[in-house]
């Protein structure tokens, strides 16, 4: 190549990364103007496939290759990933403002996590000795069939996406008419859930909210963190923080308990009911002590014994007293979580023959969260903007830990003995 066709292509390379620069100032990505972007981002997410919102774009005239598709929603989730990460280490600095969205509103927190099959690496096919015969043949071989051969395949496992909604919800602990709550989830583990719970809190405002309630089912993992989550928020004493267990689930370990006793239906259904109503009534006391009495007679059945744990774990905590959450206008239910877990992870990211790569699944998930919660238009335009003004390679962090017991052991490590 001589010298001059050497300097045009580095002119060429020059321009090209100067205009690239200079469409990204009007919301432009790689190779895909704003208005394309979304399109083609918001229908991958609505549709179940990648197949189907191809389909879909070829019926409205925009005839691109499913690859295309592909690589733009994933193109548009990792930007708005990248815009989760900055607005999370400006939380960490102290430098994030915030909406004051839920001020002086009642607020509701609700978290769980999902299903979804993760694809591993394609493995090449064992190969299978051959008999042959006297005469080199195949022995194992039979006239007028085919043989059937190994075929290459891809290990696939479960892998828990964790999901949290915070919305507002009116005297009555149901959501507010014509409000718009908030979803997002992440792959990451628990201590980044808990992260993205507080950043979110303080982004929206909760430090001026009336009260917030947390919502969930037994699961260590969040009730573990919620302590270190409103620290971190910095809600004031003046703002009510409450925690209720999700009454179905409480009632469901009741059942769980009964079950585990040889005890006839005529017996068992009369006294399921009868502490069921008494746990809706807050009397979670007596429930506990009837289950102990019956445990004390079958000294065996450790997972009566594990139940009556559950039961009393969460009594103690102060989240079985339905009746005082009743009348102070508490949900008491996490119906918002699992509808969203249905919808956002369920319907898109779960199902029969659908495996995500580890790199893919964050960026669906963000899209699909963003046009179920409502909050499409706004967030593309908070994330053009962050585009135009920084310059991210990676959206990947790295969570700080939110546990409290490993608090409470950095805690007494550190105190002389």
């Amino acid at each position: 190549m001589c010298k001059a066709t050497a300097i045009r292509r580095l002119l060429c390379a020059k321009t090209y990364k100067r205009l690239l620069t200079e469409l990204v100032q009007f919301g432009f990505g790689k190779q895909v103007s704003p208005a394309l972007e979304s399109k083609v981002a918001r229908q991958a997410a609505l549709c179940p496939s990648f197949g189907l919102a191809h389909a879909e774009l070829c019926r409205d005239g925009l005839n691109l290759d499913i690859k295309a598709v592909r690589r733009i929603a994933r193109q548009c989730g990792d930007e708005l990933l990248k815009l989760r990460t900055t607005q999370l280490e400006q939380w960490r600095e102290g430098t994030l403002s915030s909406t004051n969205e839920l001020a002086g509103e009642r607020v509701s927190v609700q978290i769980d996590g999902g299903r979804t099959k993760i694809r591993g690496d394609l493995t090449e096919p064992t190969p299978v000795p051959v008999n042959l015969n006297e005469f080199g043949l195949d022995a194992s071989d039979a006239p007028g069939r085919s043989k059937s051969r190994p075929q290459r395949s891809v290990s696939a496992d479960w892998r828990e996406p964790k999901l949290l909604t915070i919305f507002v919800h009116d005297e009555k602990g149901r959501m507010q008419k014509k409000s718009q709550a908030t979803i997002d989830g992440t792959f990451s583990g628990p201590d980044a859930t808990a992260e993205l719970v507080a950043m979110h809190l303080h982004r929206l405002g909760a430090a001026k909210a009336k009260s917030i309630t947390f919502v969930s089912d037994g699961a260590v993992w969040i009730w573990d963190r919620l302590d270190s989550t409103v620290q971190q928020v910095g809600i004031p004493g003046s703002v009510s923080i409450h925690q209720v267990l999700d009454n179905c689930h409480a009632v469901h370990h009741v059942s769980l308990a009964l079950a585990t006793m040889s005890l006839d239906q005529d017996i068992r259904m009369p006294l399921y009911r009868d502490m069921r109503t008494r746990l809706r009534n807050g009397r979670w006391r007596s429930v506990v002590a009837d289950l102990q009495e019956l445990a004390n007679d079958d000294s065996t059945n450790t997972q009566l014994l594990t139940e009556i744990a559950y039961l009393r774990r969460h009594g103690e905590a102060g989240r079985l007293v339905y009746t005082s959450f009743r009348g102070l206008g508490l949900p008491l239910g996490s119906g918002a979580i699992e509808s969203s877990i249905r919808r956002v992870v369920n319907l898109r990211l779960k199902g029969n023959g659908i495996f995500w790569k580890e790199t893919a699944d964050e960026s669906m998930l963000q899209l699909r969260a963003l046009v179920i919660s409502n909050r499409w238009d706004d967030r593309l335009t908070q994330m053009r903007s962050h585009k135009r003004r920084t310059h991210r390679r990676d959206w990947h962090w790295t969570p700080q830990s939110m546990t409290r017991k490993s608090e409470d052991a950095s805690t007494a490590s550190q105190t002389p003995a």
